[in-house]
Parts: structure tokens; sequence; C-alpha cells
């Protein structure tokens, strides 16, 4: 009988010791991993409490082989359960699907990375240490950046992450380091102080975006502006020169003309005369409204704002529209409102421009008729007066679909227009800008074979010096 119990205590005994033996590659697992996926902490809890219940009631009954072999089996299974608390925190849900710290961050883009305070790697995310060919962030742990950089690039990553230390402020800076392969790369770091539960500093953690492709693409724009820049102003020189090479002869060449006419009796030489001088006025147009453009272009004409009379300036615009269309055999009828202030403060040659490139092109698109200009107060008070000025002319008249187009630089309405009415279409394109400048608005009005009416609204400063 002494035998058999003595067997049967020892079979009991070494089933409790394989018992235990059991949890500790289950507890190895855990501290390895530092995961408690598929491990269920009310399981191994329900073992721990049942195991204490038999060693309880071994003690009470004085059977000691019962009470170690249960106590053996006690601290390993407690052993689990102590792994569970401490890593099960890491567990994360998402959408009912169980996910571990781990995971997340082997699919987080870009480099995540913590450090201590000596600069000693502590973690990272599986996209920062496969950069570095490690085969494990265990291989990355431990490393230094001066085990992943050279020197003098090292010595930079440190400094930055001692002064993200010493400011414990977060800190957003570009840097450059070398791969593994050679090539230099350029990156957006986010760095925060690593604090532990009582606030104290402990490292730094960081969050680095490669910005590489993004800085090639920046160069490459800079390099395009610049080239640009070079060509607009090598264009400008251009015609800068050509601006003294061209008028010059024109204004020579209308002023001879002018001179001959006047003289010369000969009715068929005289008309030819009256040709060239009119050719020559128009070449010579063209070339101001080129250059004009090209000055506005390059913002060269700046703002200027002064007082002057809006009666004397629509006054002396039509005096000099005059010719042009008394040569078509057009009337030029101004209508000006008594009411407008005589003087108000405004940029009087941007307005003289607006008319006069209004005018012109009404006197351009008309064969017969009349352009006439009209003024009218709109509002006044204390500080502002707005005018309305109206253009209106009984010419060819435009389609609908063609009047935007029309205040675009270089267009002239219609193809069929551009042989009877020559020209660059920059004057409407100049009135455009130059409202823009001034805080103007514009209307046009237009029908085919009916005629065109420009109406802009024109905000002024109240001049103090009425009557002055």
């Amino acid at each position: 009988m002494n035998i058999t119990k003595d067997l049967i205590e020892f079979a009991f005994g070494s089933a409790l010791f394989i018992n235990a033996l059991l949890f500790i590659p289950q507890a190895i697992k855990i501290f390895k991993t530092k995961s408690t996926k598929g491990v269920s902490f009310i399981t191994f809890f329900g073992f721990l409490l049942i195991q204490l219940a038999v060693v309880l009631h071994g003690v009470i009954h004085q059977d000691y082989v019962l009470v170690v072999g249960y106590l053996v089996s006690m601290i390993t299974c407690g052993a689990v359960v102590a792994l569970i608390l401490t890593y099960g925190k890491r567990h994360r849900f998402i959408q009912g699907a169980e996910l571990e710290l781990e995971e997340v961050l082997a699919q987080i883009p870009g480099h995540i990375y913590w450090k201590n305070r000596e600069g000693v790697c502590l973690g990272s995310n599986t996209n920062n240490w496969k950069d570095f060919e490690d085969k494990s962030l265990s291989e990355f742990i431990g490393k230094t950046d001066y085990d992943l950089f050279p020197k003098e690039e090292a010595d930079k990553l440190r400094h930055a992450d001692q002064e993200v230390m010493r400011t414990r402020k977060l800190t957003i800076l570009e840097e450059a380091s070398t791969t593994i392969d050679g090539e230099l790369r350029s990156y957006i770091s986010h760095k925060a102080p690593l604090r532990n539960t009582r606030n104290e500093v402990l490292g730094i953690v960081g969050m680095s975006l490669d910005i590489t492709e993004n800085k090639k693409n920046e160069q490459a724009l800079v390099l395009a502006k610049e080239v640009a820049e070079a060509a607009n102003r090598a264009k400008t020189e251009f015609l800068y020169g050509l601006q003294h090479d061209l008028k010059t002869p024109c204004s020579g060449i209308l002023g001879i003309a002018e001179v001959l006419e006047n003289s010369e009796q000969d009715l068929e030489k005289k008309e030819n005369l009256s040709h060239i001088k009119h050719a020559s006025k128009s070449m010579l147009d063209q070339l101001n409204q080129i250059f004009e453009f090209v000055h506005f272009e390059n913002g060269q004409l700046p703002i200027l704002k002064k007082q002057f009379s809006l009666y004397q300036l629509v006054s002396d615009t039509t005096q000099m529209m005059t010719p042009a269309a008394k040569h078509k055999a057009l009337t030029l009828k101004t209508s000006h409102d008594n009411n407008i202030p005589e003087y108000m403060v405004g940029d009087q040659m941007r307005i003289q421009r607006i008319l006069m490139n209004l005018i012109a092109n009404g006197i351009k698109f008309t064969s017969h008729g009349h352009v006439n200009l009209e003024t009218k107060l709109i509002s006044k008070n204390d500080e502002k007066v707005v005018v309305k000025f109206t253009v209106e002319d009984t010419g060819v008249g435009m389609p609908e679909d063609k009047q935007n187009l029309i205040f675009q630089e270089f267009d002239s309405q219609t193809a069929s227009h551009s042989d009877r009415y020559p020209g660059k279409g920059l004057g409407l394109r100049i009135v455009k800008q130059f409202l823009d400048d001034i805080g103007g608005e514009l209307q046009l009005h237009s029908q085919v074979g009916k005629g065109s009416v420009f109406k802009i609204l024109v905000p002024f400063k109240q001049s103090q010096l009425q009557g002055a």
C-alpha cells in the first residue's frame, strides 16, 4: 500500500511539475514579443485562482507535496498573468479588429523614432529601421546617429536633439542625411521631448518625412522662374532699344509729311502725303500702345493720385482724338455732367489713357455715324466721388461670345476684322488693366451691326481745394 501511495504521489507531483513547465513557454513568448495577442487573461487568471485554492486546501490538510507542486505551478501561471497585465495595455481596437502598438507602428509611413538623453535609439517604426538595412527592430535598438550617419551629419542631428531637450518644446526643422546608398536626402522633422509620468525629459521622440522630391521640384521651379525672368528682361531691353529706333524715324516721317502736306498745292500729291501722314501716325500709335503695355506689365507705371480737373481732362482728350474722327467723317461729341466736382483726386494719366483707348477703339471700328463720350455723376460724399463714363459708337459691334475676349492681349475680336481693322489688340487690354489698378468697373453692351457701348465706373477722392 505504501508503495502504491508513493507512486500515486510521485505521478501527481510530476503532473504538477509538468503543468508548471507548460506555462513557462507562454511566459517567454510574451516577454520576447512584448505582445499578449492570442492569450486570454481570464483563462490564466482562472487557473491562478484554482491553484491558490488548492494550495490553501493543502496547507489546511498538511498535504505539503500538494502545496509545493501547486506553488511551482502558481509561480509560472502568475508570471503569465503578470506579463499580460504589463503588455496587455498595448492592445488597441480598430473597427472590431485587435491591433497591437507594434502592428500600428509597422504600418505608419515616414520615419518615427525615439531616443534617450544620450542619443541611443530606444525604438522606431518598421519603415525607419528597414532604411538602415537592419534585420529587426532589436538590431536597430541601441544604435546612435554616429552609427548610422557620417560624423558631420550626426553632429547636426545630435545638436538638434539636445536643443529639443533643453527647450522642452516641439521643434520643426529641415534636416539632411545620407542614406546607406550614399544619396543625400532631405527631411522635414517634428521633434518633441520624450517625458515620463513625472514630466521628466528622458530623451526625444521624432517623426521625419522625406521631402527630397519636393525640394527637387522646388529647385526646378526656381530655376525656371530665373530663366523666365532673364528672358523677360532680355525682351524688355530689346523693346526699349526698339522704342528709340522705331519711334524716332516714325515721328520724323510724320512731321515731314505734315510740313509737305501743308505746303503742297497739287491735290494728288497732297492726298498722297495725307496717306503717308496717317499711316505714320497709325504706326506710331501702335508702337506707343506696345511700349505702354510693356511698361505696365513690368510694373513701371506707378499709380499717381493727384488733384486734377476732370472737365479739362475730357476736353483735352476729345481735342486730341478729333482729327482721327474727322479723317473718317465721324462726329465726336462729349457731354459733361456739371454736378461733377470741379476738382478731384485720382490717377489722371490712367483715366486719360482709358478714355483715349476707348474713343480710339470706337473710331477704329466705326465707318459712319458717331462716337460719343458722356460723363455722369453717380454718387458723392465728403470723401468719395463715383463717376460713370460712357463711350458709345455706331460701329460694327461684336457678337456676345467675343465680348470677353477683346480684353485679352493680342486679341482683335475676330479673324475677319483683323484684316479690315489692323492692330495688336492691346488698347482694350490696357483699359482693363488700368481700371483694375484704380478700382474701376467696366460693362460692355454690343450688337453686331449696331455698335457698342462701354460703361465704366471710376471712384475718385474728393479734393479739399474746390474752386482753388
